[in-house]
């Protein structure tokens, strides 16, 4: 087949080409670890030595290191993921939060479905939560700013096998939803198509995704 006839790859494949292209990518990391190794035992040395002085050192290295990071992000070669110690089927129902999402979906919109989610490893390799191949390997979402996996009818079609950080996220403290969960007042910003943009969640540790979250490869 000429290459002016060949059909267009479709998503899966452009996704398990970028699965095989970041494993190869990260398979650097014992010769990047033995580099950094090197310079950490040539700094150890020059401390010893009194021609460096380990805290201007370190504060340097901290500075440095953001600006890496962000050129980093600057370039688009960053990727999203979150590592967790277990699987999420290990993780009981009962540690989860308790949350009555079908009674207030009409109240709230279901707009947790609209933050930001960081797959794991073990999501990307099981295959059945779609991510962006724009910004992997981040949960996908439509064109309205819901997961793709949302539906208005059926909730979460993917509820099963939903990722670590959905099975967990607590929105009752969350002011960008709730202005009173118990009195079941949601925030009126909901109802905004820019959610959650701008909207302040009261609550660092609200988010489902942080700067925290992306590994690079």
């Amino acid at each position: 087949m000429s290459d002016q006839t060949r059909e267009p790859l479709d998503d899966d494949e452009v996704r398990w080409g970028l699965i095989y292209t970041h494993n190869r990518a990260n398979a650097n990391t014992a010769e990047l670890e033995e580099t950094a190794a090197t310079l950490v035992a040539l700094a150890d040395l020059l401390i010893e030595r009194g021609l460096l002085d380990r805290a201007e050192l370190e504060a340097t290295t901290a500075e440095a290191a953001k600006r890496v990071r962000q050129r980093f992000k600057d370039r688009g070669m960053t990727l999203t993921r979150r590592e967790f110690t277990s699987s999420k089927y290990d993780v009981p129902p009962e540690e989860t939060p308790q949350i009555d999402c079908a009674a207030r979906i009409h109240l709230c919109k279901g707009v947790c479905c609209k933050l930001r989610v960081a797959l794991s490893s073990e999501d990307v390799r099981e295959g059945v939560l779609d991510w962006d191949v724009g910004d992997p390997y981040a949960l996908r979402k439509r064109d309205d700013g819901y997961c793709c996996h949302m539906n208005a009818d059926k909730g979460c079609t993917a509820y099963e096998q939903r990722p670590m950080p959905c099975r967990g996220f607590d929105c009752r403290d969350d002011a960008r939803i709730w202005l009173d969960f118990e009195a079941r007042i949601p925030n009126p910003a909901v109802n905004e198509s820019t959610w959650p943009l701008g909207v302040s969640s009261g609550n660092p540790g609200a988010d489902m995704d942080s700067d925290d979250d992306t590994t690079k490869a």
